[in-house]
């Protein structure tokens, strides 16, 4: 069976692609933080759907975490197929008024989740000779606009990436 891994899974594009890709066959294992706490409700509306949809609680910002939530996949599944790194926050804001905790926290987020869960599948993806890594980005990942400094650092180190 195809498998994909999403992050982010809680709303928006990550949220809408493990339903698309679970109506088109796919085992969808759709990341998010909290998804027995706060994201409860869009966890069990994402189990309900059709399709093979199963929810993996996952911080993209946490090691252990991320480690803990590929085993599973690689362990249930024998390997992962396609990664869809799509997990992110954004701050919108006068630039000097953010601290470097909540730079480093969106950094940590929205650049470092995409290396901590690339290499954590890349393993098991070169193992099978194939996979697929999808980075979601942003225009501020091109262009750099009025009131989004930190977030447009974290998406331009992806663009690089």
């Amino acid at each position: 069976m195809n498998n994909i891994i999403i992050t982010g899974s809680s709303n928006g594009f990550g949220y809408l692609s493990a339903l698309a890709f679970a109506d088109q066959g796919y085992r969808v294992w759709a990341t998010m933080r909290n998804a027995d706490g706060s994201n409860r409700e869009r966890k069990e509306l994402l189990e309900a759907a059709a399709g093979d949809i199963r929810v993996v609680d996952m911080d993209v910002a946490d090691d252990a975490s991320v480690e803990a939530a590929i085993a599973l996949v690689i362990d249930t599944d024998g390997h992962v197929e396609v990664l869809i790194n799509n997990a992110g926050i954004m701050y919108i804001g006068h630039t000097e008024a953010y601290s470097l905790e909540q730079a480093n926290e969106q950094m940590n987020v929205n650049y470092y989740g995409v290396i901590r869960t690339t290499q954590a599948v890349l393993p098991t993806m070169r193992q099978a000779g194939s996979g697929l890594i999808i980075n979601t980005s942003s225009t501020a990942g091109r262009v750099a606009y009025p009131y989004f400094g930190t977030y447009g650092a974290t998406k331009f180190a992806v663009e690089a990436y």
